[in-house]
């Protein structure tokens, strides 16, 4: 399953039943940014949009989000979010995350607008990110594909195009990890399991998906958060858990503003060795940017 480059006319898009679609931007319907208009949104507006469309079928806990319409009509959504304070610290040591730092958790675009509306949409939200007082983005992009229990791709992976069009750098990738794949072919994420580890707010939901939609048997009283994601969740057959060896998501860094105002903002070289010789002056990328999703191969399944 290959990405298509940044100079085909064919673009990525989600339908509403979470579905890959390739979009065509025919000559009659190149994208006008005329038509479009940015503005800030909440999150209950964000996850309506994201939520139907995301493979995930999830949303981000996002501070801001960002709605691209045409026509007063809301055709795409960018929110930005911390996932992870340590991995914008990891990118920008210097930077609060939160506030000058944070990551793009969600960016998606309904199915039949043309192409290159994702590239205009994308340096609007940085601009409005400028603005707010952030100085840099943290995103990822998850080369690893997704199947189902019987093999159907829900996912084909992708290499990040639109942060290469918007000249991105890329910072090599996140750390490798095994992560715990699902009979529908979604990942069982950090982020949920150290919820539910840790009794934090959301771990209720968590876990009632875990029991309604997979077969998990409920939590007895008493047991251990831990004991019961390892013993109900991840080694009971009826669930269906696979562990899965995933090799990192590409990461990509952006400081945003004018030359100057980027050259204010220290910037971890050790994410990639070669950036070490590299010069401020050096223009944007810095290096060779991934073209392909990984491909499977012997081992990457290592446990069902």
């Amino acid at each position: 399953m290959l990405e298509i480059p940044t100079t085909s006319p064919w673009c990525q898009r989600w339908t509403t039943k979470r579905r890959q679609k390739w979009q065509l931007a025919a000559p009659n319907e190149r994208f006008d940014a005329r038509r479009y208009e940015v503005r800030k949104i909440d999150r209950a507006t964000a996850a309506a949009f994201v939520i139907p469309r995301h493979y995930s079928g999830s949303h981000v806990a996002c501070r801001p989000s960002f709605g691209l319409y045409r026509s007063d009509e809301l055709v795409g959504v960018a929110a930005y979010c911390v996932t992870s304070p340590a991995a914008l610290l990891l990118a920008y040591p210097e930077l609060t995350p939160g506030t000058e730092s944070l990551e793009c958790g969600r960016f998606v675009l309904a199915e039949d607008e043309p192409g290159n509306t994702e590239s205009w949409f994308d340096a609007r939200c940085r601009e409005l990110l400028l603005a707010r007082g952030v100085r840099a983005v943290l995103s990822f992009a998850d080369p690893v594909p997704r199947y189902t229990s019987t093999g159907r791709v829900i996912f084909p992976g992708h290499v990040g195009y639109i942060y290469q069009a918007g000249e991105y750098k890329r910072a090599g990738r996140s750390e490798d990890r095994t992560q715990w794949q699902l009979p529908d072919g979604l990942f069982l994420n950090g982020v949920t399991m150290q919820k539910i580890r840790k009794q934090a707010p959301g771990h209720e939901a968590a876990e009632r998906r875990l029991v309604d939609e997979y077969g998990a048997r409920p939590m007895r009283a008493g047991e251990k958060p831990a004991d019961w994601l390892r013993d109900a969740v991840r080694d009971d057959p009826r669930v269906g858990v696979t562990l899965v060896r995933h090799d990192g998501c590409h990461r990509y860094l952006k400081v945003l503003g004018t030359r100057r105002q980027a050259r204010e903002v220290r910037i971890n070289r050790n994410l990639r060795p070669d950036w070490a010789a590299l010069d401020d002056d050096v223009p944007l990328p810095a290096g060779p940017y991934p073209k392909e999703p990984d491909k499977a191969r012997p081992g990457r399944r290592i446990r069902r």
